[in-house]
């Protein structure tokens, strides 16, 4: 028997005991097998975006993958002929989950594009973090999936309704964000929703604002989760009537101490008014739940459901938990059931039975090959038989959707980190910063991989446990980081073996030293200090003339007066494992702002970068990071031996030293005479970075700091032998 003259259902059955690369080699073998498996293949599709840890179970580019597989498929949309290669014409089902934002930069713009192709999608279901949600409503509505709100009230009276080209086959929207699903539903009619995640009850005007329209009266099946009192039921049942007035089916979720109370108070609601929800047939209050007071709660209330079942003829189930009250027909009398099969009400399910296909179906693509063909996942999980039932489609180009993605747009959201970084290594950070300004796609792409290469967690993740109370205790003491630690966290290179160098001032001195010990590093006494950390601290604060509770007064004109705590952690499997290699950690107690210490007192220009409890700042970024030079502004005629050593060390790191003798560089931040911290000379990379046009974090950084001047050495003021002099402002007038 030949190849094309075999069943297709015993071909099915064969291939669902096929490995990997038994899959691979017969889905190009043949053309008819490639026709039989692919639209199998790719009509259930599930995205996870799943954090980091553990990594070794599933590594969010798997998803990044898929996505960009998909995007290379269009390129076949229009093509005459054979359209097999044109994938997301064979997608009914897609899921997308994610817990990451940052490669929810690079992911979202990908989906949406696909979304637009997509003209057999039934069921969508979209979850993402709460700071995502901005990005996915942009995503949607610059690809036309979502209504682009009116610049204006009166444009919004002319503007007709829009008529949404894309999706039109969309049924079913299941997420935990109610601005999602209320998006969507301005311009689809579904005819199912589901909200998993109780909202809070601001949300609830964006889904239910009380007034039908042709979207809202196509639906037919409501699930929502919200925590409410019981006197807040009778508004939202009214507007879920007023809103959705074909509502077939409701399903409500509330905390188990106040379900019992919501389903009285929406029993009541439905008896005496008459004009809500008149198709209604099945409620379901927690469905699923397994509380023994479900059941007892049902009989409780058998004659306040027969009473609502007379006034209310369809009306043919009442569910709680895992108990059901139910009757065949109008005139049948009602039945408790203890306990029923939960597939009863299988659109509040997963979508795992959805279209008899398992939602865990493809997990990872691998790029086309030689064949031009798209390899199968390695961890499809295929319920063949099932599948079997799945009929042919042929292609369905939606009309009026073209692809403007360019190759660079592509790659930029799709390639792998690696790729990305090895890419990006060679440009200098405002040339990265400059190429976000081309388009949105690339400014997604570029503040993705600007958000992993400046990951502050990255750079502290050797040396502490809970990153983000370190820098929140960074916040509170108002302290720094600098020396190595920052200059590499700028320039995107790791120098193992250094130090962590902390600046903080007396007043925050005590609650630092402490956090430190709670990471389970050791205090060492040195230099005769107390052999208690908080008695040393207590002791030198005194002796500097410093109250070590609470913040000194900024206008204090107080020496550079420092001392220095040094803290160190064994190292053990543990942290072996872990690869968190840093021991050593310095606490330099500063009697000045710790900013203005490192201008005052840093021996070049290279060092003066530093990392705070919100941002990191560079003070000489174009020097330092762009023309690879440091500037030294310290005298170094005294203790020469000591100047000599941190020369030949960043000197083997690729930095050029500028000295007296040379000639400083002729950049705007050592052009200028006056300068401060924060200026436009300065880089700024905050932590948290947002991921909309025009909404990036930097505007709402607090960056000011001290003033100072930068002085040439042909001033006269220089130290001996710099090329630069940095002091306060003003010094010599």
């Amino acid at each position: 028997m030949r190849g094309n003259d075999f069943p297709e259902d015993l071909l099915l059955i064969v291939i669902s005991h096929l490995g990997r690369s038994d899959l691979n080699a017969l889905l190009r073998s043949c053309k008819r097998f490639y026709g039989i498996l692919v639209p199998r293949i790719y009509r259930t599709l599930r995205l996870d975006i799943s954090p980091e840890i553990p990594r070794t179970l599933l590594h969010p580019h798997n998803a990044i993958e898929i996505l960009n597989c998909l995007m290379g498929s269009l390129r076949h949309a229009s093509s005459e002929g054979d359209t097999s290669r044109f994938l997301p014409q064979f997608i009914h089902s897609l899921t997308y989950v994610s817990y990451d934002p940052r490669y929810d930069m690079r992911a979202l713009p990908m989906l949406s594009t696909i979304l637009q192709f997509t003209a057999h999608l039934r069921y969508l279901h979209l979850d993402v973090l709460e700071s995502s949600v901005p990005l996915v409503l942009e995503a949607l509505r610059r690809r036309g999936i979502l209504r682009n709100p009116p610049a204006s009230m009166l444009e919004a009276i002319r503007l007709p309704a829009q008529t949404s080209l894309t999706l039109p086959r969309l049924e079913t929207m299941r997420s935990t964000k109610a601005a999602v699903v209320a998006a969507v539903l301005e311009r689809h009619p579904l005819k199912t929703i589901v909200i998993d995640h109780a909202f809070p009850m601001v949300e609830l005007p964006q889904l239910l604002p009380h007034t039908p329209s042709s979207a809202t009266n196509s639906l037919t099946r409501l699930s929502l989760s919200f925590y409410s009192h019981q006197t807040e039921v009778a508004p939202i049942v009214k507007a879920i009537g007023a809103t959705f007035p074909s509502l077939i089916h409701v399903a409500l979720h509330s905390p188990a101490r106040t379900c019992i109370p919501l389903l009285e108070a929406f029993i009541a609601i439905l008896t005496s008014e008459y004009s809500l929800l008149t198709c209604l047939r099945a409620m379901s209050v927690n469905h699923g739940g397994r509380r023994r007071a479900y059941t007892d709660t049902l009989q409780d209330m058998w004659e306040a459901i027969s009473e609502l079942g007379h006034r209310r003829p369809p009306l043919r189930e009442v569910i709680m938990g895992r108990s059901m009250v139910s009757r065949i027909g109008e005139e049948a009398p009602w039945q408790l059931i203890p306990h029923i099969d939960l597939s009863q009400w299988a659109w509040l399910l997963r979508s795992s039975t959805l279209f008899g296909v398992r939602r865990s179906l493809i997990r990872t693509l691998l790029h086309p090959r030689s064949l031009g063909r798209p390899q199968l996942p390695s961890s499809i999980l295929l319920s063949m038989r099932s599948a079997a039932r799945v009929p042919q489609l042929r292609s369905s180009m939606p009309t009026g959707v073209f692809d403007t993605t360019s190759p660079f747009e592509r790659f930029l959201l799709g390639a792998p980190d690696d790729v990305i970084d090895k890419f990006f290594s060679p440009w200098s950070p405002d040339l990265i910063i400059r190429l976000r300004s081309l388009n949105s796609n690339v400014f997604l792409g570029v503040e993705a991989y600007i958000a992993r290469a400046w990951d502050v967690e990255k750079s502290f993740d050797r040396w502490f446990f809970h990153v983000n109370s370190f820098l929140r205790t960074l916040e509170s003491c108002g302290a720094i980081v600098s020396g190595s630690e920052a200059q590499q966290h700028f320039g995107r290179h790791e120098y193992r073996g250094s130090d962590l160098d902390i600046y903080v001032p007396f007043h925050g001195l005590l609650r630092m030293g402490r956090w430190l010990k709670q990471e389970g590093y050791l205090y060492q006494a040195s230099g005769g200090k107390h052999v208690f950390f908080d008695a040393a601290a207590i002791m030198v604060a005194s002796a500097a003339g410093q109250d070590f509770t609470s913040h000194s007064s900024s206008s204090s004109k107080a020496s550079g007066t420092y001392t220095t705590f040094n803290f160190v952690r064994p190292q053990d499997d543990t942290l072996k494992l872990l690869r968190m290699d840093g021991s050593h950690v310095q606490l330099i107690a500063v009697r000045q702002d710790p900013v203005q210490f490192i201008i005052e007192h840093f021996h070049s220009t290279g060092v003066m970068n530093y990392i705070a409890g919100t941002f990191a700042a560079s003070l000489f970024p174009r020097a330092t990071f762009v023309d690879r030079q440091m500037v030294v502004c310290q005298d170094t005629t005294r203790n020469s031996l000591a100047h000599e050593i941190w020369k030949e060390k960043y000197r083997r790191r690729g930095f050029t030293i500028i000295e007296a003798v040379d000639d400083p560089p002729c950049t705007l931040e050592t052009r200028q005479w006056l300068r401060n911290v924060g200026d436009k000379a300065t880089w700024v990379l905050p932590h948290a970075r947002s991921s909309m046009l025009g909404l990036l974090s930097e505007s709402s950084v607090d960056i000011r700091g001290p003033g100072f001047e930068v002085l040439p050495s042909y001033s006269g003021v220089a130290p001996s032998g710099a090329a630069l002099r940095i002091g306060p402002k003003f010094v010599y007038r």
